[in-house]
């Protein structure tokens, strides 16, 4: 079964669930500060939509763990550092 949630400007709590998701987007929100550590614990994720944000810092240092990611759109940050390895093209 495949949900698609989309929630603009409403924040949410999702509990254990979480974990299961294979896509998020929350392009488009303003949200601000680093990405959080715990988004490399999702490890079913296979799409990642984060652009158009205001996210600044690193990513997450068990980004690359995430080995079932093919689609990642960080695109309209501040984000610096380096791109993990397996996310190069």
């Amino acid at each position: 079964m495949v949900v698609e949630l989309v929630w603009k400007g409403i924040e949410i709590e999702f509990g254990n669930n979480i974990w299961h998701l294979r896509s998020i987007d929350i392009s488009s929100n303003s949200l601000v500060g680093e990405i959080p550590e715990s988004i490399t614990s999702m490890q079913n994720l296979i799409s990642l939509n984060f652009s158009r944000n205001k996210f600044t810092g690193k990513l997450p240092e068990n980004f690359g763990n995430m080995k079932k990611l093919e689609s990642l759109d960080l695109s309209r940050n501040q984000i610096s550092g380096q791109i993990p390895p397996v996310f190069r093209v």
